[in-house]
């Protein structure tokens, strides 16, 4: 296997059990193109050769994935041709890693029930928090788009104080034993910037331009510290749609991305988790979305999108709390991440029985790359 730079982690044996069988998955899925049977890791080692390669070859995206990265990697060919970053000293150049992958086979982990997140699984993920008396409680989520800047959706804080607002990152809640403790880093906000034509459109009953910008006050004189467990998203370009996320020959399955969040985990639930959680969601069709059944004329397909499953009995879905968090999608085969959507709201009949609303961030990356500008 190539020299890599490695982040090795001591897990509870319950964690542990869990990568190890997203381990022999991503080896099972392999080792079925050379006609080898994997059950466990013994097996794996001696199963010797997978399909023409020898077993250095056949486990080696499966384990980087999970423990590993070769440090940054700035976006290439036609992954670079999807997002702003690269094409602007406004955002960074290496976006969309993930140290620790959200990509690698695990427990299925969904907002509605499922597992939680393990440490660097959504490294771009933020958690906004109100002050309410002497605590802050969850307000929403966030995405990281530059080391002192988060993207979220307006109605979260349309009636917060600017003095009220904390963000953390880094943060997960996953860690029994305090391992990860010190990733965590927390932020008061200096500036929030909401679009322009959000309060007008609220005042008409709708969430359209539901998306905001909060700039993070330093700490301690230093902003956001990008590692292996706390990464920025890339932001699309302006204008992509989501038919160009996949090579233009692929239709079948549709797209699937990630959303995560601290939302309630369940459509009866009274309280948002407290541990970070996710799920793998494809895109719905923006007829299906405009539909009757659906979101009929509130939908608006040029700044707005859906996610989820029509089948109401799939109960996948984000929910109460997740919103503002990020909607990250896969830029092709680079292994990078995109945030092509904000959670928004859900359907009125509850989260988890239509597809969500999300706020559609290629429309706005011009407004978004002005917002940083004038905050820089």
């Amino acid at each position: 296997m190539k020299d890599s730079s490695w982040s090795f982690y001591f897990l509870s044996a319950s964690r542990l059990a869990s990568i190890t069988n997203s381990v022999i998955l991503a080896l099972q899925n392999r080792a079925a193109f050379g006609g080898v049977e994997v059950r466990n890791i013994s097996d794996a080692l001696e199963g010797g050769r997978f399909g023409g390669g020898d077993l250095s070859v056949g486990a080696e995206p499966a384990i980087e994935k999970l423990f590993g990265s070769p440090g940054p990697r700035p976006a290439g060919g036609a992954a670079a041709d999807m997002i702003a970053n690269g094409r602007t000293q406004l955002l960074p150049t290496d976006c969309g890693r993930v140290p620790l992958s959200a990509t690698a086979p695990a427990p299925v982990p969904s907002i509605l029930g499922g597992e939680a997140a393990f440490p660097g699984q959504y490294p771009w993920q933020a958690r906004i928090l109100v002050r309410e008396g002497h605590s802050y409680v969850h307000r929403c989520g966030g995405t990281i788009i530059t080391d002192r800047h988060v993207l979220s959706a307006a109605h979260c804080l349309r009636d917060v104080s600017i003095s009220r607002v904390e963000v953390r990152v880094g943060e997960t809640d996953f860690d029994d034993l305090g391992l990860f403790s010190n990733s965590l880093q927390i932020f008061s906000v200096v500036n929030m910037k909401f679009h322009d034509s959000y309060l007008s459109d609220l005042a008409g009953g709708t969430f359209s331009n539901d998306i905001m910008m909060l700039q993070l006050r330093p700490s301690n004189g230093r902003l956001i510290k990008f590692d292996e467990l706390v990464q920025p998203a890339c932001v699309p370009r302006s204008g992509l749609e989501y038919q160009g996320l996949r090579p233009a020959q692929t239709l079948e399955p549709p797209l699937s991305c990630n959303v995560s969040g601290w939302g309630k985990t369940s459509r009866e639930a009274t309280v948002t988790s407290p541990v970070l959680r996710g799920v793998e969601i494809p895109l719905v069709s923006d007829s299906y979305c405009g539909s009757p059944e659906a979101y009929g004329r509130r939908f608006q397909s040029q700044i707005m999108f859906c996610a989820g499953f029509t089948d109401e009995g799939v109960n996948r879905d984000s929910c109460g709390g997740d919103s503002g968090g990020p909607l990250a999608c896969p830029l092709l085969d680079s292994g990078l991440f995109a945030v092509y959507g904000v959670v928004s709201h859900s359907h009125p009949k509850g989260c988890g029985r239509e597809p969500g609303m999300y706020t559609k961030v290629s429309y706005f990356t011009d407004w978004i790359l002005s917002a940083v500008e004038t905050q820089v």
